[in-house]
């Protein structure tokens, strides 16, 4: 059989079995460790579950900053900005946990993404003019006669012919296009910081041709988005 007592801070009921009292018991309501009494003792002071040793020596009830050196740091930081008050505490806790974040960001890396925007407008451009002079009558003109000449020296009917140079040069225009595209959404990631792997994927579609004139500049570009996309990864969220 057990017996009933009254929690001294919270006037909870607490059962606990016979034979017990003199033992201490934590308080299934309030928590508060006490020695449990006899049915005919008085209850002694309890001790409080939170040590005192997180309270301020002379001030009960309020909590020692030494119990929280990044709140104390912080705290006299802000009154005092020149001081730093978190050396103290990094060779107990060590670097890693009181590092501070890094800010800032790579002026190389946003350079190289404002320089992807441009290179992809550029290269839409240049495969929208291939695609306009390809269909035009010029355009078709001077491609019937390249075909006329072409087709004299191998065994392939002009038609035929005409229907391969077609089909290949439309592929081409479509990929040069999914390039610059691409290259040009990974600029924008890279200025907004967000998507490292799709940025990647625009970096590396850089390195095709857009155009023959722009061959001087993708390749370069693409190696040091490449190489600075590595470095900075820690900067896309």
């Amino acid at each position: 059989m057990g017996y009933q007592f009254d929690c001294q801070y919270c006037g909870k009921k607490i059962e606990v079995p016979e034979g017990t009292h003199g033992r201490q018991a934590k308080c299934p309501f309030c928590a508060a460790l006490m020695v449990i009494p006899g049915t005919a003792q008085p209850l002694p002071p309890a001790t409080p579950l939170l040590s005192s040793a997180t309270e301020r020596p002379g001030t009960p009830g309020t909590p020692d900053s030494s119990a929280f050196p990044e709140r104390a740091a912080a705290s006299e930081s802000a009154t005092n900005p020149g001081l730093d008050r978190l050396a103290p505490y990094r060779s107990f806790y060590g670097d890693q946990r009181l590092q501070e974040p890094r800010s800032g960001r790579s002026p190389v890396l946003t350079a190289v993404g404002m320089i992807m925007v441009v290179y992809s407008i550029l290269g839409v451009v240049a495969v929208a003019i291939q695609v306009a002079f390809f269909f035009s009558p010029v355009g078709q003109s001077q491609l019937q006669q390249e075909l006329e000449r072409q087709a004299a020296g191998v065994q392939v009917p002009p038609e035929q012919l005409a229907f391969l140079v077609k089909a290949f040069l439309t592929v081409i225009a479509a990929a040069a296009l999914a390039a610059a595209v691409l290259t040009g959404l990974g600029g924008v990631q890279i200025l907004r910081r967000r998507g490292w792997k799709f940025a990647m994927l625009g970096a590396i579609a850089c390195l095709m041709p857009t155009h023959c004139c722009l061959l001087l500049v993708n390749v370069p570009l693409a190696i040091t988005a490449i190489i600075s996309l590595t470095s900075n990864k820690q900067e896309f969220s």
